[in-house]
């Protein structure tokens, strides 16, 4: 058997009110009478409220009073099956042996009068009814009543067909009370946000209702959730489990709280609560079938108790979160603006450097040919002037991180200069060697001794005489 757990599906809603059951007399054999606090107008723990309760008093009559029993635990929860039919369509079963029964009944007269009808009880106006729980059935039930003081928890069903929202508090305008479970004393009121399930009835024909409980097994009994399961007998029907990590991208402005069975809790960016139902097969969100949700949480317990929304929980922390996101998100924009205006200047600035370098280049060859009275090629200082080493030049900068491309450009001209002007000196003085020798340091071995040479010789013999 599982625990009964809030459903949220579309059609009409299924709410319970935490009320109060009280021992009134065992007068004769057969029945145990109780006194059953039903339902007020104010705003319960899971911020919902009844409107005109006294004009639904007559529904809670001919109503039945249910229970549970789990492992020995009387008045265990909510308990029932959801199983399928031989036609396909599912329904909520309440005749398993862990299901919760009806044991009793709200009656509609009582001595003639009817049986529920308003009180103002510690200034609190009450719906309020009697039950009988016939005594031969429910022995442990009793002892367990009159072991706690003659009064235990109970949580009204309620089938709400319309309902509005007025601020967090979802207000029922149209409603119909079901019936009356009993809790046990252990079982801790809920806080909202309970997890969701879908239970189908069948009333005629398949209806969806979105279910809601007021109390929830505590938390050291067992807790698991329900599940729809395949029995072996196939009145079961399984249903698709989704994966958190499979629908998180598909809400956009939604962060995924957590999932159960087919039903999604949400919280918005701006820390509102919501829920989302995925219909069989279905894997596309519709946007308009995302639904708000009142979710609670309760500090303390019994009357001192503090019941505070979720948007005031978490709210103030989510709009500074969001604020914080807005205001990082607009320093990263500022930051991209300036880095896209630094790299720009950059560009220009090492577009600048490119063109100095090549002028000053161009420049200093110029001035060199200029003042040395030397023919230097013009193309001396091609190898300066390819992109490779412009970019080197443009990118140096001194030990202080000031552009100096241009003038290591210039010593670099410089030096390519001095080296084409010795090697031009070079050659000059080896052409004017060459023309300042001695006649006959021209005579090639061998030659005629004719000419000239005679006439050195000539003038030797004359100097000897």
């Amino acid at each position: 058997m599982r625990k009964y757990r809030q459903v949220n599906t579309d059609g009409s809603a299924h709410r319970i009110f935490e009320g109060q059951l009280r021992f009134c007399s065992s007068d004769d054999k057969k029945n145990y009478k109780v006194k059953l606090m039903l339902l007020n107008e104010k705003v319960n723990r899971n911020n919902w409220q009844y409107t005109r309760v006294a004009e639904h008093a007559r529904e809670a009559e001919n109503i039945p009073l249910l229970y549970s029993v789990i492992d020995g635990k009387i008045g265990n929860s909510h308990d029932f099956t959801i199983v399928t039919d031989e036609n396909g369509n599912q329904y909520a079963s309440f005749i398993g042996a862990e299901s919760e029964h009806p044991y009793g009944w709200l009656p509609e007269m009582i001595n003639g009068q009817p049986n529920a009808r308003m009180e103002t009880i510690d200034g609190v106006e009450w719906l309020t009814a009697t039950a009988y729980l016939p005594s031969f059935y429910n022995t442990e039930m009793i002892k367990e009543l009159e072991k706690n003081g003659g009064q235990m928890p109970i949580s009204i069903e309620t089938l709400v067909s319309k309902f509005h929202m007025d601020g967090d508090v979802e207000v029922e305008d149209s409603y119909t009370i079901v019936g009356v479970t009993i809790l046990g004393v252990t079982t801790t009121p809920a806080v909202a946000g309970a997890n969701i399930r879908k239970l189908a009835l069948k009333e005629g024909q398949l209806k969806e209702l979105k279910l809601r409980v007021a109390s929830l097994i505590s938390a050291d009994s067992n807790n698991e959730p329900q599940t729809q399961q395949k029995s072996t007998k196939g009145v079961g029907k399984s249903m698709k489990i989704l994966n958190l990590d499979d629908i998180r991208d598909k809400f956009e402005g939604y962060t995924v709280l957590g999932c159960n069975g087919l039903s999604v809790a949400l919280l918005s960016d701006e820390g509102r609560t919501f829920k989302y139902t995925f219909q069989e097969n279905e894997d596309t969100v519709v946007p308009s079938r995302i639904e708000a949700v009142a979710v609670n949480s309760v500090f303390g317990e019994g009357d001192g108790a503090v019941t505070v929304s979720a948007e005031q929980l978490i709210g103030t922390e989510k709009s500074q979160l969001n604020a914080a996101k807005a205001a990082l998100e607009k320093e990263v924009q500022k930051n991209a603006e300036l880095t896209a205006k630094l790299n720009k200047m950059e560009e220009q600035e090492t577009a600048r450097r490119k063109e100095a370098v090549k002028a000053a280049i161009k420049s200093r060859l110029a001035d060199n040919k200029h003042d040395c009275g030397y023919d230097l090629p013009d193309t001396l200082c091609d190898s300066l002037m390819t992109d490779e080493c412009i970019g080197k030049y443009a990118g140096m900068v001194d030990e202080h991180g000031a552009f100096c491309g241009e003038k290591q450009a210039m010593c670099d001209v410089d030096a390519l200069c001095m080296d084409e002007i010795r090697k031009e000196n070079k050659a000059k003085a080896e052409q004017k060697a060459k023309n300042n020798g001695f006649k006959w340091s021209n005579i090639r071995d061998g030659a005629d001794e004719s000419g000239a040479s005679k006439g050195v010789m000539s003038s030797l013999a004359r100097i000897s005489k």
